[in-house]
């Protein structure tokens, strides 16, 4: 059993096998790097991310999200909220055992934004 690298594909006909790249990410070289102010970097990132969210939120009725607490769905949340939709409305699961609740977490985003949003708590037993 063998394995395809990251973003290529095989293909098999006539008996040949052959393997080519069909996309790969764009990186900057060393020279390009040492160009980029640490601010430079961060707003291209920032308008990466941006441009991430709009092409996926076209959409006319209120946003709703996952917001489990952590980074990367407090990221989401909030570019959301601060730059296409103020009417995002956040969602996410409560557990009781505070071992697995994010629940102080989840509460500061959603304080922060400023935005409605509905939790619904987990009653999991002892088996998960």
């Amino acid at each position: 059993m063998y394995e395809l690298p990251p973003g290529h594909y095989l293909k098999a006909s006539d008996g040949t096998v052959t393997i080519k790249k069909y996309w790969d990410i764009p990186l900057y070289s060393r020279a390009e790097q040492s160009d980029l102010a640490p601010q430079e970097i961060c707003r291209h990132i920032q308008d990466l991310l941006q441009d991430a969210v709009r092409i996926r939120l076209r959409a006319d009725v209120p946003v709703g999200c996952y917001l489990s607490g952590g980074l990367d769905s407090s990221g989401a949340a909030a570019l959301v909220a601060r730059n296409f939709n103020k009417d995002v409305r956040p969602f996410g699961i409560r557990f009781d055992s505070d071992r697995f609740d994010e629940g102080k977490h989840q509460n500061l985003i959603v304080s922060f934004l400023n935005v409605n949003h509905s939790f619904s708590r987990s009653y999991c037993g002892q088996e998960i």
